[in-house]
């Protein structure tokens, strides 16, 4: 009876550590097929991580070529400011120009003409005043 009693112990405990082991070697297969799982998202996540660094550096040239054509169009814009401002000035050079020319050519004409005599020294001085402020500053 002691024997029989011994060998029940000894089949029971094998059928004890029988079923651990399948449960760890459940285990492990889970364990493993977890691991295979977490191993495909540390490469998924380090590519995306790659394809955001490539973005980044796209988006820091874009940027870059955005800010330079900025500065670009501001100096044109500049030069197109000046440019007309220089045309401006030219312009009223000219018309002054203009205008000393007429002067000088009335002034002339009245003293080469014989009617010069007869018109009074306060008329030429009215038109001489008339000329200079059509000139302007």
């Amino acid at each position: 009876a002691g024997d029989d009693a011994a060998a029940r112990r000894v089949l029971e405990r094998e059928a004890f550590l029988t079923g651990q082991r399948e449960r760890l070697l459940d285990e492990i297969a889970d364990v493993q097929t977890q691991r295979r799982g977490l191993e495909a998202l540390v490469e998924r996540l380090g590519e995306r991580v790659e394809r955001l660094r490539t973005e980044k550096l796209a988006l820091a040239a874009r940027y870059a070529t955005a800010r330079a054509g900025v500065r670009a169009g501001s100096s044109v814009t500049g030069l197109s400011n000046e440019t007309a401002e220089v045309a401006q000035l030219v312009e009223r050079a000219r018309e002054r120009s203009r205008n000393i020319q007429a002067r000088a050519a009335a002034l002339a004409e009245l003293a080469g003409s014989s009617a010069a005599a007869r018109v009074p020294d306060e008329l030429i001085a009215l038109r001489l005043a008339a000329l200079e402020e059509n000139a302007g500053p």
